[in-house]
């Protein structure tokens, strides 16, 4: 587990994020697959109309903008985890050079 009460391990954090992007990654692959396939069966459909218009018609699926949507906010959430932990690390290390000002006096 990446927190462990009010104190993050910076290693899994970033195993954890490195993983959300890689997720990322995998569903653009994905995405990309799926409407490749979607254009070669709508060719190998040309003849048939209603066929070559409804894989048309899922070419075009709403659920194509539900997917870049959800692209777009993991992207952002990384993006968000990734500023979280390089705040805390900051916060660590002045936390830590305060510490040692108060040792030193």
């Amino acid at each position: 587990m990446a927190i462990n009460g009010w104190r993050l391990d910076p290693a899994a954090f970033d195993r954890a994020i490195s993983d959300a992007e890689t997720a990322l990654a995998d569903m653009a692959t994905a995405e990309q697959s799926l409407q490749n396939a979607a254009g070669a069966a709508e060719s190998l459909a040309a003849r048939a109309v209603n066929t070559a218009t409804a894989l048309s018609a899922f070419k075009q699926n709403p659920g194509e903008i539900r997917l870049a949507s959800i692209g777009s906010r993991v992207t952002a959430s990384i993006a968000a985890a990734r500023s979280i932990a390089n705040a805390y690390a900051a916060g660590d290390e002045e936390m830590a050079a305060n510490a040692n000002k108060g040792i030193e006096q």
